[in-house]
């Protein structure tokens, strides 16, 4: 099947000519969603929960699914570990084809990302490092923990009914919000009884 999506960041702004597109490509079910690309987008999440092998999902341009390059590396790898396709109409990506040019686009992607995870990573170390000398630094706090109060002990409590039911880390992900490496914590706690 040829899924289309379709976003826009807010209300005010106009989907026609996205949709259009789609429709001319020939998608045969076409997801609009009107969020910002750096909120969760349940929309998207839901289409690619659906997902199967030989779809295709089709956008106008890579930054319509992606929240940030290493978020779009990851969908395009979820897409790929489903024998699934991405086209984008702008950058006229397919990842069905063997094709050299979405290939190299992909690897670009790819290496820009880990270049992103280091910058970010090495920014932190550069923070902690300032914050310890100033005597600030106190650490992360987990905000979902067993002894978490209000909104965040709710939000916990679901991952761990939904851990009990031997749900999958990528589908705890998808109907908390919460990220992966979030819901894998929550998980290791719970296996060390801590």
């Amino acid at each position: 099947m040829i899924f289309g999506y379709a976003r826009v960041s807010s209300n005010e702004q106009n989907l026609n000519r996205q949709i259009k597109e789609l429709e001319a490509y020939g998608c045969e079910d076409i997801v609009i969603e009107k969020e910002s690309g750096v909120m969760f987008r349940p929309e998207f999440e839901k289409l690619l929960h659906q997902i199967r092998k030989n779809d295709v999902v089709v956008c106008h341009d890579l930054t319509r699914f992606g929240r940030s390059q290493i978020h779009i590396l990851q969908v395009i790898q979820e897409l790929r570990e489903k024998n699934a396709g991405l086209v984008t109409l702008k950058e006229r990506i397919d990842t069905r084809e063997d094709n050299p040019y979405s290939d190299l686009i992909v690897s670009i992607f790819s290496a820009t990302a880990e270049f992103e995870r280091k910058m970010i990573k090495e920014r932190q170390r550069e923070g902690i490092e300032i914050a310890k000398k100033k005597g600030t630094y106190k650490g992360g706090k987990k905000r979902y923990h067993a002894g978490a109060k209000g909104k965040d002990k709710v939000i916990y409590d679901e991952v761990v009914r939904l851990l009990n039911q031997t749900e999958s880390v990528i589908n705890i992900h998808r109907k908390t919000g919460l990220s992966r490496n979030t819901v894998y914590s929550i998980k290791e706690s719970k296996e060390n009884g801590s």
